[in-house]
């Protein structure tokens, strides 16, 4: 094991690897006040990932269990963003406070190349596709009641979220022909 170095383990199949690096992420928070009242907060975000694994789950030099993909190359590019705006404002004489927003998410993965397990020697592939989008609406308020009871406040909330998810998986023989959905 010693002469193999640290990244090598004997008596495996396939030798395990995870990369992953964020390729970028970008994030903004941006406030603007109209009046020392009102304010709106915008808060936006975008991240591009990029990974590649193998590995062998039963750890012998048998192919028995594992997968990898057919080619060590990242499989692109997996992008999330969300943006979420905020109107916030503040009402009877500072004791009020009340926040209106919306919110919306998504994130798509395209894989680059096929993915390959083995099972008790035979080998399959597939290659996955995904996106999501989520969107919320939302409102909050916030009274203080220090007047009545030092320190006490309460706090309501309302959220609406609404989800659309789609997927499909592609399959695939050892020799990298589609053999259906």
């Amino acid at each position: 094991q010693r002469a193999l170095g640290p990244y090598k383990i004997a008596g495996t199949s396939e030798q395990a690897l995870n990369e992953s690096q964020i390729s970028y992420q970008i994030v903004n928070t941006t406030t603007y006040d109209f009046s020392d009242r009102f304010s709106l907060k915008n808060i936006a975000s975008y991240v591009s990932n990029k990974y590649n694994s193998r590995n062998d789950s039963d750890g012998s030099p048998v192919p028995l269990f594992g997968s990898s993909s057919i080619v060590n190359e990242p499989e692109g590019a997996a992008p999330q963003f969300s943006e979420e705006l905020q109107l916030r404002g503040k009402f009877a004489e500072n004791r009020l406070n009340v926040t209106l927003g919306a919110f919306l998410a998504g994130q798509r993965t395209r894989p680059k190349d096929v993915n390959y397990s083995v099972a008790f020697g035979g080998v399959s592939g597939s290659k996955s596709k995904s996106q999501s989008l989520t969107r919320a609406v939302f409102g909050q308020l916030s009274y203080d009641f220090s007047d009545f009871v030092n320190g006490l406040k309460a706090t309501a909330g309302y959220r609406y979220t609404w989800d659309i998810r789609w997927s499909s998986t592609q399959q695939f023989d050892a020799n990298g022909v589609a053999t259906g959905f």
